[in-house]
């Protein structure tokens, strides 16, 4: 519903011809969005949905010259990649490190091939049953093959970057780092991306002082838990 939504006001804008910027647009998206389903901000998909775009646009709009097929397919994996990372963290304390090599093959696979098949043999299904429903059975080994190759490269042991939860302070400017390093090359200061990143990659959350110590009671439903932590 989300994605609908939000390709239903990208195609309304071109066709009412309004001269707006593509982050208008996205606003505009987010806001007819919020209407329609108001508890939708509590949601993490929420988020990461229109930070990708936001990301995608970032890097691809406003560009001078024209790239190659390859060299924008690259750039927005790059961009979704490094747009997502304090999000990602601040969110599940963790980001995939393969997700660009999976994204850079499943993507297109899913976008281009079975989800364009699996639309046509839905509506398959209601004019001809007889038809769609040997293709949609035929359809599940493709998606199986490719569910495989996920989970393989999943199993990788340095598959996922995972750290405890830093401080707060260290949220705003990884925010801020990952849309400076997404600016195109040669803007200025555009090396400062590096010093806002590093605290989300490298800070960890401060233990208890020496001779110390930090009781969390945790209930768990079927009974409770307690965590002791020290310093050590």
């Amino acid at each position: 519903q989300r994605t609908l939504l939000m390709l239903l006001v990208g195609l309304g804008s071109l066709l009412v011809r309004r001269n707006t910027t593509p982050m208008n647009t996205l606003a505009l998206a987010l806001l007819v969005i919020l209407l329609y389903d108001p508890l939708a901000a509590l949601s993490a998909g929420f988020w990461l949905s229109f930070g990708a775009v936001a990301a995608i646009l970032i890097v691809n709009s406003g560009r001078l010259g024209r790239s190659s097929w390859t060299g924008t397919w690259l750039r927005t994996q790059w961009a979704v990649t490094i747009g997502l990372l304090p999000l990602l963290l601040f969110l599940f304390r963790q980001f995939s490190l393969i997700s660009p090599l999976a994204n850079l093959w499943a993507v297109p696979w899913f976008g281009l091939i079975l989800v364009p098949l699996l639309l046509f043999v839905v509506t398959l299904l209601g004019l001809l049953p007889e038809w769609g429903k040997p293709l949609l059975d035929w359809l599940g080994y493709p998606l199986d093959w490719t569910l495989t190759g996920l989970h393989w490269l999943a199993d990788w042991p340095w598959a996922i970057w995972q750290q405890p939860e830093p401080p707060l302070w260290v949220w705003p400017s990884a925010l801020l780092g990952s849309i400076v390093l997404l600016l195109p090359r040669g803007t200025p200061g555009r090396w400062t991306s590096l010093l806002l990143l590093a605290p989300a990659l490298l800070i960890g959350p401060q233990g208890p002082a020496p001779g110390e110590f930090r009781l969390t009671v945790l209930d768990v439903g079927q009974g409770n838990a307690n965590v002791v932590q020290t310093q050590g």
